[in-house]
C-alpha cells in the first residue's frame, strides 16, 4: 500500500539526505573527506530527528493553521502562520527539494518564506534563501508559471542549480538542528499543541493536495467505474485497500487526531496501485507484473541503472503486440559522484548527467538521450514510447496520472478510456 502523505517518507530520507548533503563541501578534496564524514555523522547521525515531539508539532500545526490560501489564515498569530510556512518549506525540501516546494505551493507560499524564517530566528535559512533566489533571477511570476505550465520534475531542475541549494540546506539542517530549534520556538507558545480535530492530510487543509476533489461516490461505484473502463479490480484487492487505508486512519487516531473520512480520488488511486505496482523481488531486481491493464511505480526508483528497462517491461505488460528487444541503458555523468555516492551507487547522490535508451521494436531501433538525475524517472520517456507507438502505429497510447504523492500510474487505450479513468483521479 503506498503512502500518499509526504511526511511517512521524511524518516526514510533523513540519513540519505544528511549524508548527501554535509559531504557537498567536501568532495572536491579526499584529504581529511572520510574522517570529517566520519565525526559528522557520528555527531548527528544519533539524534531522532523525527522524534514524536516533532510529528505531533508537525500535524499539530497543520491542522489548524489551514494555508496561506484558505481564508482563516491572516486570523491566526504571526508566529503559527510562520510555523506553518517553515514547516511546509522544510518538509518539501527534504521530500523532494526546494523545486519541489515552488511546484507544489506557488508564490502564495515562496513570498511569506523570508519574514517566517527571521520570526523564528532561522536567519542561515533565510539568507540561503534569499540568496539562491537574487543569485538565480527567481521571481514569483516565474513560480507561479511552473504550476500553470504543468513541467515535469527533470525540466525545472533544468533551469536552476536546485541541487546546489539542496544540499547546502540539508548541510544547516544537520549542523544546527532545525526541528530542534522549531520545537524550542513552539515549546514558547504551548497551545499549539492543545487542539485536536481533524488529522492532517485534509485536502482542505493542505496545500500539497489541493487537486484532490472528493466525490460522494461509495466504494461499490469507484470499484464499478474502474471495472467500466476495462480495469479488473478483484474483490479481494478492493476490500484489502480499504482495510489498509483504515488502518492508516488508525494510526492517527493513536496520535491524537480524528481522521477524515477518504474520497473516491484517494481510493481510486489505491486501487490502481494494487492492482497495477506487480512484484518487485529486490534480492536479484527482477519484477513480475500483476495486471495487463495498468501499471504503477515510483518514479523515485530502487535500481537507478535499469530504471528504464524495467519501465519498457511495465509498458510490455500493458500494450499488447509491444515487446522490447535488446534494451541498452547507459548512464553518462557529467559531473562527479562524490564519494559516498562512489561507495553506495544506488542512491545516486550528487550526479548529474544523461541516460542513453534504445531498444528494438519489430525490427526498429529506437533510441532517446534522456537527462538524468540520479534515482529520479524522466517523465519525458512515457512521450517518447508514445511517438514510438504513434509511429508503429498502434491504435492507442499511454496515459498518466499522479496518484497525490510521488508515484506514476500508466494504462493503455483510447482517450475515452483515459477520461473514464481520469474521472476519478483528476
Amino acid at each position: 500500500m503506498k503512502c500518499f502523505f509526504h511526511t511517512c517518507l521524511i524518516v526514510l530520507l533523513t540519513a540519505s539526505l544528511i549524508l548527501g548533503s554535509v559531504q557537498a563541501g567536501w568532495a572536491e578534496s579526499d584529504d581529511g573527506f572520510y574522517e570529517k564524514l566520519d565525526r559528522l555523522w557520528e555527531e548527528y547521525g544519533g539524534r531522532d530527528y523525527h522524534s514524536e515531539e516533532y510529528e505531533k508539532l508537525y500535524f499539530s500545526v497543520i491542522e489548524q493553521v489551514g494555508g496561506p490560501e484558505t481564508a482563516g489564515f491572516a486570523r491566526h498569530p504571526s508566529w503559527e502562520r510562520s510555523l506553518y510556512i517553515v514547516l511546509i518549506l522544510d518538509m518539501e525540501i527534504q521530500n523532494g527539494g526546494l523545486a519541489q516546494f515552488f511546484w507544489n505551493n506557488g508564490s502564495v507560499y515562496a513570498s511569506l518564506v523570508p519574514d517566517a524564517l527571521e520570526e523564528i530566528g532561522l536567519e542561515d535559512i533565510k539568507k540561503l534563501y534569499e540568496d539562491f533566489i537574487r543569485d538565480n533571477g527567481i521571481t514569483m511570476e516565474e513560480i507561479d508559471a511552473l504550476r500553470e505550465t504543468d513541467p515535469t520534475m527533470t525540466e525545472i531542475y533544468d533551469r536552476h542549480p536546485f541541487d546546489d541549494f539542496d544540499y547546502e540546506y540539508m548541510r544547516i539542517w544537520a549542523e544546527t538542528d532545525i526541528n530542534g530549534r522549531l520545537l524550542d520556538f513552539a515549546a514558547e507558545y504551548p497551545s499549539i499543541f492543545a487542539h485536536k480535530g481533524k488529522a492532517a492530510g485534509s485536502p482542505a487543509e493542505q496545500p500539497y493536495v489541493q487537486a484532490i476533489r472528493e466525490r460522494e461516490w461509495t466504494d461499490e461505484e469507484v470499484v464499478q467505474a474502474l471495472r467500466d473502463a476495462g480495469i479488473d479490480i478483484p474483490d479481494d484487492t478492493a476490500r484489502e485497500t480499504r482495510q489498509s487505508m483504515d488502518a492508516l486512519d488508525a494510526h492517527w487516531r493513536d496520535l491524537g487526531f480524528t481522521p477524515y473520512q477518504r474520497g473516491a480520488w484517494e481510493y481510486a488511486a489505491s486501487l490502481l496501485w494494487a492492482v497495477g505496482m506487480g512484484d518487485y523481488d529486490y534480492a536479484d531486481f527482477t519484477w513480475t507484473p500483476t495486471s495487463d491493464q495498468v501499471y504503477a511505480f515510483d518514479a523515485e526508483v530502487f535500481d537507478i541503472s535499469h530504471m528504464y528497462a524495467l519501465f519498457l517491461q511495465g509498458v510490455q505488460s500493458i500494450v499488447p503486440g509491444f515487446e522490447a528487444l535488446d534494451v541498452e541503458e547507459t548512464v553518462t555523468e557529467s559531473k562527479a559522484l562524490s564519494a559516498l555516492a562512489r561507495l553506495f551507487p544506488m542512491t545516486g547522490l550528487m550526479a548529474e548527467g544523461s541516460t542513453a535508451v534504445s531498444f528494438t521494436l519489430n525490427g526498429h531501433r529506437y533510441e532517446k538521450k534522456l537527462a538524468y538525475y540520479g534515482d529520479w524517472f524522466n517523465e519525458k520517456a512515457i512521450g517518447w514510447i508514445n511517438e514510438v507507438l504513434n509511429a508503429e502505429g498502434f491504435e492507442g497510447r499511454l496515459y498518466s496520472f499522479y496518484d497525490g504523492g510521488q508515484g506514476l500510474i500508466l494504462i493503455y487505450g483510447s482517450p475515452e478510456k483515459a477520461a473514464q479513468v481520469g474521472r476519478l483521479l483528476n
